[in-house]
């Protein structure tokens, strides 16, 4: 757990670094690709692996589904306030 993760530069890698820091290693290419694979099997710092498990856990498909379930809640509460008039509210 927490091994390095290499992919090729596509958009949604580029969002996903953006928002974890850069987590993911890319490389544009055969030579850039490999040393990514390269350096993540030569990556052995406890603190990076740290963050690269940490990331993986905000990512996971329970943190995901519990991000969707509180969406879900907010949205209902919201839809479920009494509506009040304001007509009613002056008299």
């Amino acid at each position: 757990m927490g091994f390095g993760v290499e992919a090729t530069p596509l958009p949604e890698i580029d969002r996903f670094n953006e928002i974890h820091d850069g987590v993911v290693r890319t490389g544009a290419g055969v030579a850039a690709f490999e040393l990514a694979i390269a350096v993540a099997l030569s990556d052995h710092v406890q603190a990076q692996t740290a963050r690269r498990v940490a990331v993986t856990r905000t990512t996971s498909w329970a943190s995901r589904l519990d991000q969707m379930s509180n969406l879900i809640d907010d949205a209902l509460a919201t839809r479920m306030r009494p509506v009040t008039c304001a007509v009613l509210q002056a008299s």
